[in-house]
């Protein structure tokens, strides 16, 4: 990660990923306090690599990443316990993210409520739906209460009812100064959320 560089939550200048893809140059973004950038394109494209890469999952090639605050990822695998309950895992979630113990019910509760899980808390992660497993995701990478969020294909398979509710809950997080980079196949998913959208693999911008 670079120094910081005032008034971008996060900046991404030339970078080349790692893996195999097809862009066709590298690549540079940067994203302000409570903008929404939509990531759309073909799978194989690089997307999701592209996330892993600025979460410092994957190395980059070539390039700078500089990240402005705290930063948390929603990924495609979870990686829920699935004979644990989601308030076990939630729990597991707030210790791996290094939450003081004095502060976690708290912050737990808070998320719990806003993202509809209270009541299925007690159920095992094996027992869930699609959606309520999106909504224990989305508020299990919100107990940092981080200032950018990555967000991988989070909306599939899931009724536009619940893709409304989710798309709520985030666009509050947004008027906050939640900053989103949000990967989808789907350009209804942006809705609300994404002022503006990279296309993969031309890397053209879309502005809404």
């Amino acid at each position: 990660m670079g120094e910081e560089v005032s008034g971008k939550q996060l900046i991404v200048e030339n970078l080349v990923l790692s893996r195999k893809n097809s862009l066709e140059k590298p690549l540079s973004l940067s994203l302000e306090k409570g903008q929404g950038l939509g990531i759309y394109g073909p799978n194989g494209a690089g997307k999701s690599t592209l996330l892993d890469t600025i979460s410092g999952i994957l190395p980059a090639a070539d390039g700078r990443i500089t990240v402005n605050g705290t930063l948390s990822y929603a990924m495609q695998f979870d990686g829920f316990q699935e004979n644990l309950s989601c308030l076990d895992n939630l729990y597991l979630e707030a210790n791996y993210a290094g939450i003081p113990k004095n502060l976690r019910h708290e912050r737990i509760t808070q998320r719990a409520q806003e993202c509809g899980v209270n009541s299925f808390l007690k159920k095992k992660v094996s027992q869930l739906s699609s959606g309520m497993r999106v909504r224990v995701m989305l508020a299990a990478s919100l107990l940092i209460n981080p200032d950018i969020l990555l967000l991988d294909e989070a909306f599939n398979a899931l009724d536009e009812e619940t893709i409304a509710s989710m798309q709520e809950i985030l666009q509050r997080e947004k008027e906050r100064g939640l900053s989103l980079l949000f990967v989808s196949h789907n350009k209804f998913h942006f809705d609300s959320l994404c002022e503006s959208i990279l296309l993969f693999p031309s890397l053209e911008v879309e502005t809404r």
